[in-house]
């Protein structure tokens, strides 16, 4: 018997795990996939590959204390990115009006007397045709960042968000999957146990004594239990893949999860022979570039000199693509990126010389990007957190 077990062994669940460990519990940690991690996965390197394959997360937002101290424990550098910001309009590349009119953004959050979802907010104060470019942007903001659906994402979050949005961002050196190792053989180390493709499906559980069985059919027990898994598990149901049955069920905290944000989002990685956009006028220090494209969102790695772009669609539009092969994505991105480059889709096609796309609201076991926060979270969290 165990002390604690961990369900989940992503960045949440292999945390938790090294701070069990450090107060001296015997834990075990149960993981549906055959790495850890979660979405935080560099993919392998490849002999082609002149800059990190990030399927997940790739960027530190900003000074994040926990995350640059992990770093520094670990001894792993990380850099900060660069590049200008433009939008795809008609044939040329602009700033986006969402910076443009912050001015304006802000007249219209001080006059709020409570919040209310973004879509309601942007309909409310920005619907004459002068604004149709910010309306659009600030909608394309809150699906593309937040992966978020506007309907339901809260306007005095993103009100924080932007007034904050001068934060530098920063790249792991190596990518994310160095942190993730140096966590991983830190547990080991301590004395976690670790299995790996071993799906917690029931959990049964009572004040000092919990028993979980998996898909195997093996059980295990402990005093204790912490589940990591991502908040789409657990709005899943009872009979989709992935998804965990608790005995005695806890019908007020599942009911608070499904008010709690939680996006879509997929992922195209298109690596070339060379950064050719920076040929192209306009573009030769780019770093993000944004369009209204079925696959809207573009970065680069400058200000590293690579061939590697990567594709962006998070929200709504993503998760009505996740059914998608990932060929008819690809043949998407390219049609995309072709229509943002001016250049034909055949040349782009030729110019690839290896493509991933991470689609993970498909993944049975993650079933979307991150969550995010609605008009609901505040209410939910005081019931998850009792």
């Amino acid at each position: 018997m165990y002390d604690v077990i961990v369900i989940g062994a992503g960045a949440a669940g292999l945390l938790a795990t090294r701070e069990l460990l450090r107060a001296g519990k015997n834990v075990i940690v149960l993981e549906a996939k055959d790495r850890v991690g979660g979405r935080m996965h560099t993919l392998p390197s490849s002999k082609e590959a002149d800059a990190p394959l990030e399927a997940g997360a790739e960027f530190i937002h900003g000074s994040l204390q926990l995350t640059l101290q992990l770093l520094k424990e670990a001894g792993i550098p990380y850099h900060k990115t660069g590049g200008s910001y433009l939008r795809s309009k008609n044939g040329k590349f602009v700033s986006d009006a969402l910076y443009e009119h912050m001015g304006d953004l802000q007249k219209a959050w001080n006059k709020l007397k409570h919040d209310i979802p973004v879509q309601d907010f942007v309909t409310t104060y920005f619907n004459e045709k002068k604004y149709a470019a910010l309306y659009r942007s600030v909608l394309n903001y809150v699906s593309g960042y937040y992966a978020a659906d506007p309907s339901r994402a809260s306007t005095l979050a993103l009100k924080e968000e932007l007034e904050a949005a001068d934060e530098d961002q920063y790249r792991v050196q190596g990518g994310y999957g160095t942190l993730v190792l140096f966590l991983y053989a830190e547990c080991q180390k301590m004395g976690a146990v670790f299995e790996l493709q071993n799906i917690a499906k029931h959990i049964n559980w009572s004040k000092g004594n919990v028993s979980v069985t998996t898909a195997r059919g093996a059980t295990y027990q402990a005093q204790k239990i912490v589940v990591t898994v991502p908040l789409g598990i657990l709005q899943s149901t009872n009979t989709e893949e992935g998804s965990i049955y608790f005995n005695p069920a806890i019908p007020k905290k599942i009911k608070a999860f499904s008010l709690l944000g939680f996006g879509s989002v997929l992922k195209v990685l298109l690596l070339f022979d060379e950064p050719f956009w920076q040929q192209i006028k306009g573009l030769e220090t780019v770093g993000f570039l944004l369009s209204d494209e079925d696959i809207p969102t573009w970065w680069t790695q400058y200000p590293q000199s690579s061939g590697l772009l990567v594709g962006w669609c998070a929200g709504p539009k993503a998760a009505a693509m996740m059914q998608l092969s990932d060929e008819v994505i690809l043949d998407k991105s390219i049609k995309s990126l072709a229509t943002i480059l001016k250049i034909e889709p055949t040349e782009i096609k030729n110019k690839i010389r290896c493509w991933t796309v991470c689609n993970w609201a498909a993944d049975p076991f993650t079933k979307g990007a991150y969550s995010y926060i609605t008009v609901d979270t505040k209410k939910a969290l005081q019931v998850v957190q009792q």
